[in-house]
C-alpha cells in the first residue's frame, strides 16, 4: 500500500512539473551578439551601455570612437554562453562629438518581432538550410537617433529605431580615466583623426559641412516599391548576388533563379552579382552608386570597406526616386552586364519609362575556372 501511494505520489508530481513548464512557456535560446554602428562622418562613443535578455548582458561601452559607417558592425566582443534568450533591453548613454553632444535612454526592444524573425530566418536559396539572425547592430546617429538591426549571413533588417534625449554629465563624480571621454581635447582628436573619419569624408566636412542631421534616419530610410533584376548574355547564368540599401538594409541571394518579389525597399548603394559561363568560368561585377572612383580600389583592399559613399546623397538615384517615379506604381532596377565587352549598364524602369543611372562605379572580375 505505501509503495501504491508512493507511486501516485510521483505521478503527481511529474504531471504538476509538466504542467507547470508548458504554462511557463520556456524561453527559446539563440546565439547572438551585438555591436555599435555609426555613420563615417560622425562618430560617437558609448560611455554606458548594454543589450541585455532575461538573464543576460552584453557591455556596449569601452569600444573607443566608432565610425564604420551607417549598418555596417563595429567591434564586436563575444562573451557569455552560446546560446541565450533574446534580448528586450537596450540601454545606452553616448557622446556624438561631432555635434558635442551627450545623448542617454533606456528602451524596451519589440522581443515578439525579434522572436519572429529569429524564428523564421530566411533561406539564401540554393538548397541551403535555412539560416537566422546571430547580430544586433546599434546605430547611433545625430540627434539622439537609434536604429537597432538584426543582421546574419548577408541579410540585414531594420528592427526598431529609438530617440534617446540629450544629457548632462557630471564629470567631476568621474574617475580620470572616464573623464577623458569629455574633454574638448578628445573631441578634438576624435574629429581631426583621419584613421576614424577617413580623408574623403573630412574633405567633405571642410568642403560643405556635416550631413544633414535627419540624412541617415529620414532621408535614407525612405522606401519604395521596387525589385532589382540582372540581364546576363546567353552562355551566362546568374549565381548569387546581393545588395545593400541606404537604410543599412541588406539582401543576399545565393540562388540565382530566384525571382525577388516587388516590394518596399530603400534605394540600393552597392550591389554585387556572381555569375558563370558555359565553360564554369566565375565572374563578379561590383556596382557602387557614387562618383567616387577611389571607392572600388579601396573595396579591393578591404573587403569590408563596403559603407555609403561620399556623394551618395547627391547622386542623381535619389532625384530618380525622389521625384522621377509615380510612387503608387513599382519599378525594377535593371542591371545589364556584359562580360566581354567589359561593360555595364544600370535603369531604373517604371512601365514605358527608362531612366539610365549614369553616376556608377563598377567593375567585372573574370576568375576563370
Amino acid at each position: 500500500m505505501i509503495i501504491k501511494n508512493n507511486l501516485y505520489l510521483l505521478l503527481l508530481v511529474l504531471v504538476t512539473t509538466v504542467s507547470s513548464c508548458k504554462g511557463q512557456n520556456m524561453e527559446e535560446k539563440f546565439d547572438w551578439t551585438a555591436t555599435i554602428s555609426a555613420p563615417k562622418e560622425v562618430p560617437v562613443e558609448v560611455y554606458q551601455g548594454e543589450v541585455s535578455a532575461k538573464n543576460y548582458g552584453q557591455n556596449l561601452s569601452h569600444l573607443g570612437p566608432v565610425a564604420v559607417g551607417w549598418g555596417l558592425a563595429g567591434a564586436i566582443v563575444s562573451s557569455g554562453p552560446d546560446t541565450k534568450e533574446l534580448p528586450d533591453y537596450l540601454g545606452l548613454t553616448w557622446v556624438s562629438f561631432a555635434e558635442k553632444k551627450v545623448y542617454s535612454g533606456q528602451f524596451q526592444l519589440p522581443k515578439e518581432k525579434i522572436l519572429k524573425l529569429f524564428k523564421d530566418g530566411f533561406n539564401n536559396g540554393a538548397n541551403k538550410p535555412d539560416e537566422t539572425y546571430n547580430t544586433f547592430i546599434i546605430g547611433l546617429a545625430p540627434k539622439g537617433n537609434i536604429i537597432v538591426w538584426a543582421a546574419g549571413d548577408g541579410n540585414q533588417v531594420e528592427i526598431a529605431h529609438f530617440t534617446a534625449a540629450e544629457t548632462k554629465i557630471d564629470t567631476a563624480k568621474l574617475s580620470d580615466e572616464e573623464k577623458h571621454l569629455f574633454t574638448h581635447k578628445y573631441v578634438d582628436y576624435v574629429l581631426s583623426d583621419t584613421m576614424i573619419i577617413e580623408p574623403q569624408f573630412q574633405a567633405r566636412i571642410k568642403s560643405q559641412g556635416y550631413p544633414n542631421a535627419e540624412l541617415y534616419t529620414a532621408i535614407y530610410r525612405k522606401k519604395y516599391n521596387w525589385t532589382p533584376k540582372v540581364v546576363l548574355p546567353n552562355g551566362y547564368h546568374l549565381t548569387n548576388w546581393s545588395f545593400m540599401l541606404s537604410n543599412g538594409e541588406k539582401e543576399y541571394i545565393l540562388d540565382g533563379n530566384k525571382i525577388l518579389a516587388k516590394q518596399s525597399r530603400a534605394i540600393p548603394y552597392l550591389l554585387n552579382v556572381m555569375f558563370t559561363d558555359n565553360e564554369k568560368n566565375r565572374y563578379e561585377a561590383d556596382i557602387v552608386i557614387t562618383q567616387d572612383k577611389s571607392y572600388l580600389p579601396n573595396l579591393q583592399q578591404n573587403g569590408l570597406a563596403t559603407h555609403i559613399p561620399v556623394d551618395f546623397d547627391v547622386n542623381e538615384i535619389n532625384r530618380i526616386f525622389n521625384e522621377k517615379l509615380n510612387k503608387t506604381q513599382p519599378a525594377d532596377l535593371l542591371i545589364n552586364i556584359d562580360p566581354k565587352e567589359r561593360k555595364l549598364d544600370l535603369d531604373v524602369i517604371q512601365g514605358t519609362l527608362n531612366f539610365p543611372v549614369k553616376q556608377v562605379e563598377f567593375q567585372i572580375k573574370n576568375y576563370g575556372n
